[in-house]
């Protein structure tokens, strides 16, 4: 597995990351058209903020529950 940033690797959104198969992650970035929210638009141009992370979050086919709590304290 291999540690993915959907919003980029800016300070805020450094620590915000899902794990992909190491070919499901090449696909992402291969493919940013298909990548069924795994990649923000305007990624590493943009800060972060819970809402946006609830917003990327709730477009994934399959939500999962990430610690945002980090995000809420540097906001």
């Amino acid at each position: 597995m291999e540690r993915h940033h959907p919003a980029g690797r800016r300070k805020d959104a450094f620590l915000f990351t899902v794990m992909l198969h190491p070919q499901c992650h090449d696909k992402v970035h291969a493919d940013p058209a298909n990548a069924k929210g795994l990649l923000w638009k305007g990624r590493n141009s943009k800060k972060l903020t819970i809402e946006d992370a609830n917003t990327i979050i709730n477009s994934w086919p399959h939500p999962q529950q990430y610690p945002l709590k980090i995000l809420k304290e540097n906001q």
